[in-house]
């Protein structure tokens, strides 16, 4: 879901339940996700068939819960496969194309 970036992205975007929403912000466009410290805290009931992953996001520190793209997994329609860049622990993720 797109949203719009900081300062009010909890406006815009509805996480699962028991998570803080949070707008990943991507060149003045945001993309929907929530807030985690790792992979476990992406593992919620989510009503879609994606594994998620947690990672940040380029050169944001925050950790973000994203639909995960690795070994042959494929996206949603309108997500691409990208990586998660601005590091060495970088991921596949499903990103708004």
């Amino acid at each position: 879901m797109i949203c719009t970036p900081p300062p009010s992205p909890a406006a815009d975007c509805s996480p699962p339940p028991e998570t803080e929403a949070a707008c990943v912000d991507k060149g003045g466009e945001g993309f929907c996700s929530w807030f985690c410290n790792d992979d476990g805290d992406c593992d919620v009931d989510v009503d879609d068939d994606y594994h998620y992953v947690c990672a940040s996001f380029e050169d944001n520190p925050d950790m973000y819960c994203f639909t995960s793209c690795e070994g042959d997994a494929g996206c949603p329609g309108g997500m691409e496969c990208r990586s998660t860049g601005g590091g060495v622990d970088n991921r596949k993720i499903c990103f708004p194309s």
